[in-house]
């Protein structure tokens, strides 16, 4: 009876440490974060923290595995007592006022599955201690002011990540093939950066790939055969210098539904096999330097919504066929070298 008792008071006491260690990182960063100006603050007057705002924990030790204060008013810096939050799994700042780097420790954090800090004000670029996240499945840290070397590294260890997010930001550098054995990928987006160089032939193997968006860089070079992506639904790759014909889609997709190729240096017929994308709702192909007719099977395109076509190289008349797209709200065609009227 007596060990039994001490086993009972060596668990209470052990949960009562883990309980301070992780209550005072949370006071850390609500002081860090100026939490007496946030929207929902927390009353840190009291130690039951798993009853804070946002904060999720586990039932048995209290461990804090969750951690949601999205668009709460956040401003400041991330202390550094964040990464002794062992048990964390999920984590999203995102859109507050956050200032500062991530913290070098960042890495720490071997459990998280998913991160959010898009929309702050972080700069820098991520910590190398980032590639020890090997249970990270999304990351989003967009809309910051993050540069530095796109982190092929860093990401290539990440071999459970399925949603990638770095963009709109000072980002530079070039995708190399290590990116290509992420197979769990299903989102992948580096838009509005200063990313640049060629897309590895290697990235057609991303066959889970849903969201694939590369907008406003400098890429250049041949647009990767998507005829291996089969759950493709968002394509752009508008706003870059990538040359050649119209790129190698899987036939018959009912997955696709948003295509985006404007402003490239793209040429070439539009093949048949767009044809077969019949859950298409916008197709545009503008500023380029596609020739040829139109093919009459466009007016298969049932769900398209809106067909941007302007400032190419197409002649001869439009198909009537398009005049059957019933759901079609927005044509344009101007600046290319067509004839006769438009299909009624």
């Amino acid at each position: 009876m007596y060990i039994i008792c001490l086993i009972v008071v060596f668990i209470v006491l052990a949960s009562a440490s883990i309980n301070d260690v992780e209550y005072n990182i949370l006071v850390k960063l609500y002081n860090s974060t100026r939490g007496n100006e946030w929207e929902y603050q927390w009353d840190i007057t009291s130690r039951h923290y798993c009853y804070y705002y946002g904060v999720v924990c586990d039932n048995w030790d209290q461990n804090i595995t969750q951690i949601s204060l999205s668009d709460n008013g956040l401003v400041g810096p991330l202390p550094v007592e964040l990464c002794q939050l062992n048990s964390l799994q999920y984590l999203d700042l995102s859109q507050n006022n956050l200032i500062g780097t991530l913290p070098e420790c960042i890495g720490d954090l071997g459990n998280l599955q998913v991160f959010y800090i898009y929309t702050n004000y972080l700069v820098g670029s991520m910590p190398q201690s980032m590639e020890n996240l090997v249970n990270l499945q999304t990351i989003d840290v967009s809309y910051n002011q993050l540069s530095g070397t796109f982190p092929n590294d860093i990401i290539s260890k990440w071999t459970y990540i399925s949603e990638l997010t770095i963009g709109v930001d000072d980002t530079h550098g070039t995708i190399d093939e290590r990116i290509c054995g992420l197979e769990y990928m299903t989102l992948f987006e580096v838009s509005e950066s200063r990313m640049s160089g060629t897309i590895p032939e290697c990235f057609s193997n991303l066959y889970s790939m849903q969201i694939l968006w590369l907008g406003h860089c400098n890429f250049e070079g041949y647009l990767p055969d998507l005829s291996n992506m089969t759950q493709l639904i968002d394509i752009d790759f508008s706003g870059n210098n990538f040359i050649g014909e119209f790129p190698k889609l899987f036939p018959n997709s009912a997955s696709v539904l948003f295509f985006n190729l404007n402003a490239n240096r793209l040429s070439g017929t539009i093949p048949d096999v767009l044809c077969t994308l019949s859950s298409l709702r916008t197709l545009t192909l503008t500023n380029n330097f596609f020739t040829g007719t139109l093919p009459a099977c466009m007016g298969n395109l049932n769900s398209l919504i809106s067909m941007k076509l302007s400032s190419n190289d197409f002649y001869g008349e439009l198909p009537e066929e398009i005049g059957y797209l019933e759901n079609l709200r927005y044509l344009l065609v101007s600046s290319n070298g067509f004839t006769g009227v438009l299909p009624s």
